[in-house]
């Protein structure tokens, strides 16, 4: 759950993305296009969610996701870029985790997976992210 504003559209876009964190299962993505946070009014979320041999035994908050264990968000970098649209990208830089795609409404990000992911927005992650976009 992304709260409780349907307007979030949390799920508007939501992949299997291989596993990006290399601990052996595969990990989802799911997108919320108009999610908010502070000074970014629809910057848009991408929250990776860990695969586990464990079911989780409660819901996962979202809205604290980056306090959780569960995985990682990436938040869009600036107000109205709607960051949600999410795709597998396979090993792209053949580290052997795999890597994933995340979209806003004019750049694409290639997210390389990493054993210590951390919460963080897509124009922070410069050592770990290949931004491409269109003027």
């Amino acid at each position: 759950r992304f709260g409780t504003d349907a307007y979030n559209q949390l799920g508007s876009a939501l992949s299997g993305v291989g596993d990006v964190n290399g601990d052996g299962f595969d990990d989802v993505a799911i997108g919320a296009k108009h999610a908010s946070i502070p000074d970014r009014e629809s910057a848009g979320i991408v929250c990776v969610i860990f695969g586990s041999a464990k079911i989780y035994a409660s819901d996962v908050d979202l809205r604290n996701f980056a306090a959780s264990l569960f995985g990682f968000a990436i938040y869009g970098s600036s107000p109205l870029v709607n960051l949600h649209l999410v795709a597998p990208a396979g090993d792209i830089n053949g580290d052997g985790v795999d890597d994933l795609l995340v979209g806003d409404r004019s750049a694409v990000h290639i997210v390389h997976g990493q054993i210590a992911l951390r919460t963080t927005n897509v124009d922070t992650l410069t050592d770990n992210v290949v931004t491409f976009d269109y003027p």
